[in-house]
């Protein structure tokens, strides 16, 4: 970077010196024009660096299937109760049946959890933070990596901002996940999705006024209509925010 600046600076001011005098120097000009492409070829190799960088990383992360990946094992959890509450995530080998156990104190990461998600052929297995003494118990989303056996918190949770009312589906592949918040005690305008084996979301949906997603009441009372009609259209029920009559079904690509 320190380079890239420097190059530029140099050659910016020789074009100048170059271009400015009465009797221009065709020499200064053409190297003037000799660093600047420099200082651009330096540029795109350092962009090209970054980017080879990134790959790698998720390249590494989605790497061909490993031995514990969903292509081998289905995985699962068991909720125990031997002086307290206690939980344990255990996988099965497709081909043998054999289970065993994987991580012995699997609450402990950051609570009880509920699968989510384990898309065919995949490294990672999605699962939600379990919240049993709340009127929203769905909470966060995390992401086992079976072949570190880690689990880590995702990047998709900043669509909730704190908030986990609303209506969700996920796709039979179970790779997508979409959301529409309660954004007012009985109304909803908006379906967020989510790729989780990308953790990434965005805005696929903002209703027109006066309608909206929820056909009833605040919390535990609101009801929505929304079902993945293949692996990646989802097909929606619009109310009237105020009778909340069914205006129509709608379809969205849920895709990134």
């Amino acid at each position: 970077m320190k380079k890239l600046l420097v190059l530029t600076l140099c050659s910016l001011s020789l074009f100048m010196i170059a271009c400015g005098n009465d009797t221009p120097d065709p020499n200064l000009k053409d190297k003037a024009r000799d660093l600047i492409e420099e200082a651009v070829e330096d540029r795109v190799e350092n962009q090209f660096e970054d980017r080879i960088e990134g790959l790698e990383q998720e390249i590494e992360e989605n790497q061909a299937v490993n031995e514990y990946s969903t292509n081998f094992y289905e995985y699962s959890t068991n909720d125990l109760w031997d002086g307290g509450f206690h939980q344990e995530l255990v996988r099965t080998n497709l081909s043998t049946g054999v289970e065993e156990t994987v991580d012995t104190s699997f609450d402990s990461h950051a609570g009880p959890m509920r699968l989510i998600s384990q898309p065919d052929d995949s490294n990672f297995v999605y699962f939600r933070l379990f919240m049993p003494e709340t009127d929203a118990p769905m909470n966060k989303f995390y992401k086992y990596n079976t072949a570190t056996n880690n689990l880590s918190e995702m990047d998709i949770n900043e669509m909730f901002n704190n908030n986990f009312w609303g209506g969700s589906a996920l796709s039979p592949d179970e790779t997508l996940f979409v959301w529409a918040p309660n954004t007012a005690p009985s109304s909803s305008v908006e379906i967020y999705g989510a790729n989780l084996t990308k953790d990434k979301f965005t805005l696929k949906v903002t209703l027109n006024p006066g309608e909206t997603l929820n056909a009833g009441d605040a919390a535990m009372s609101a009801e929505f209509d929304m079902e993945f009609i293949n692996n990646n259209t989802l097909r929606y029920a619009v109310y009237d925010e105020n009778t909340k009559q069914l205006i129509e079904y709608r379809q969205v690509s849920a895709q990134d």
